[in-house]
């Protein structure tokens, strides 16, 4: 008689991310797979074998392996980032520097400084690429 036996948790991990549309994961999609400790040790093991990119506390993006820079880096790239900011609650908008370069056009912002309409104090970011964020006040109408 054969049973049924559970698949390891490291594994219905890997099945999730591989069904999931989107890139990016919150260690809040994977609670009921298991405690908060147990699934944070399986996404760190699949941050080490680059199945998943770290992009902060909790943040995870789907990776893949650049031979250029010999790492494990987002699938997007910057738009990744911009993407997990939204899966955490905060609305996106242009930045000053984005409004300033549409009044002069002379320089072009680097997408490092992301407007948010409300306050974000999580470090994010990938590699060396860290996203600053800007307070943009909305005009009430």
């Amino acid at each position: 008689m054969k049973t049924n036996k559970p698949k390891p948790l490291l594994e219905r991990i890997k099945t999730r991310i591989a069904r999931k549309k989107g890139n990016v994961f919150l260690r809040e999609d994977f609670t009921d797979l298991g405690g908060y400790d147990q699934v944070g040790r399986a996404l760190k093991q699949l941050a080490a074998d680059g199945v998943i990119c770290r992009l902060g506390y909790g943040v995870y993006a789907r990776g893949y392996y650049n031979r250029y820079a010999k790492k494990i880096l987002p699938v997007e790239g910057v738009v990744t980032v911009r993407r997990a900011v939204e899966r955490l609650g905060v609305t996106i908008l242009p930045s000053p520097n984005l409004m300033r370069m549409n009044a002069d056009g002379v320089q072009v912002p680097n997408g490092r400084v992301i407007g948010v309409n409300k306050r974000l104090t999580r470090k994010l970011g990938y590699d060396t690429f860290q996203i600053v964020y800007k307070f943009v006040s909305v005009p009430r109408i």
